[in-house]
């Protein structure tokens, strides 16, 4: 069972995710894999040290070879706790990495609603820009009009003075 699981680790190892959805359920897979193995392991140390008593109860002549198995049990235990110590540590760092990546993005979220936010009040603003132009426009093209009857009325005036002028001075 220990061998299945640290073979489907190894098999996860491989980066040959194509999307970030495939890449998560690998990570979860993963961790759920050293949570197995970190579970099966205390089980298989408890069945290897009965079957090391057993034994030892059964062959008593036999003691010095048990010690010896006994001892290399031992260390190929301490040397798997090592190696699922490190795949925890392994684990750890990555729930990390996903919390910061979660962080960033959430960060990112919030900085495109402000620029989404700022877009839209520059594009009412310069609607709002625009059709005050078109109105002084208009009022501009109104006054211009305004003026040249004003001038031509001043003219006209001129004009009507002069004639009286030239009238009373004629008679």
């Amino acid at each position: 069972m220990i061998r299945d699981i640290e073979e489907n680790l190894q098999i996860m190892e491989t980066d040959d995710c194509e999307n970030d959805l495939e890449y998560k359920i690998k990570q979860n897979a993963k961790m759920c894999l050293g949570i197995s193995l970190k579970e099966v392991t205390p089980q298989l140390r408890n069945y290897q040290n009965q079957m090391l008593r057993q034994i030892q109860l059964e062959r008593p002549s036999q003691n010095l070879k048990v010690d010896f198995q006994q001892e290399y049990i031992e260390t190929l235990i301490l040397d798997r706790n090592d190696r699922i110590k490190q795949l925890g540590e392994k684990l750890k760092k990555m729930n990390e990495l996903f919390k910061e990546m979660n962080r960033l993005v959430i960060e990112q979220g919030t900085l495109l609603d402000r620029i989404d936010f700022n877009i839209d009040q520059t594009f009412t603003r310069i609607k709002k820009g625009k059709d005050q132009l078109v109105q002084a426009n208009t009022k501009q093209q109104t006054s211009d009009r305004a003026q040249k009857c004003i001038c031509i009325l001043v003219g006209l005036n001129i004009f009507i003075a002069f004639l009286f002028v030239i009238k009373h001075t004629l008679l």
